[in-house]
């Protein structure tokens, strides 16, 4: 009979396993480091966004305040800067009417 040949086919297997194993864990933690990093890149274009959508939502605030201030205060700034015109016209109409009276 013959004698048994040595467990070697098995070792063999068992390496190839082994080996099959090992490149499948490589792969697995390329993937999850890649994951991790595709991760902070979206949290950090989220922040972006969210930050970029708060200074829009400010401005748009900032420029309707300025909008009411400018209807309420608007013409009162107006009025500020005719009044020394129309002291003036009135100084200019009360001289021209004593000049006539003189006459």
């Amino acid at each position: 009979m013959a004698e048994p040949k040595s467990d070697d086919f098995l070792d063999d297997i068992d390496m190839a396993v082994d080996e099959e194993f090992a490149e499948d864990m490589a792969e697995i933690d390329d993937e999850a480091l890649e994951l991790d990093q595709l991760r902070a890149e979206r949290d950090q274009l989220k922040d972006r966004f969210m930050r970029a959508l708060a200074d829009a939502e400010n401005a748009r605030k900032r420029s309707d305040k300025d909008r009411r201030e400018a209807e309420n205060y608007g013409g009162s700034k107006l009025a500020r800067d005719m009044l020394p015109v129309y002291d003036n016209m009135k100084r200019a109409l009360e001289a021209a009417t004593e000049k006539r009276k003189k006459r």
